[in-house]
């Protein structure tokens, strides 16, 4: 985020808000909160009949969650900070 924001640093500083701070602190506690969630799934997983195969692709799932939480964080900072385009 703090890319863009300096990227696009003339318009950037207006779309700093209190509301906008708010946003992204409640984006921030949904996002510990899904990742804590999944520790219930892994600790079921764990007892279960699957748990070898689990530990073998554990770090793949970790891998495609923290490249889809890159990308969704990239798609709010170029939301948030990216200029309008006249025209």
């Amino acid at each position: 985020m703090l890319v863009y924001f300096a990227l696009n640093w003339p318009q950037s500083r207006a779309a700093v808000s209190v509301e906008g701070v708010l946003f992204v602190f409640v984006l921030a506690v949904l996002a510990n909160i899904c990742y804590c969630a999944a520790y219930l799934g892994d600790v079921f997983v764990q007892i279960s009949g699957f748990r070898r195969a689990w530990q073998r692709w554990r770090f793949i799932l970790f891998l495609v969650g923290m490249i889809f939480a890159a990308i969704i964080t990239r798609w709010f900072a170029i939301a948030f900070f990216a200029s309008p385009r006249p025209g």
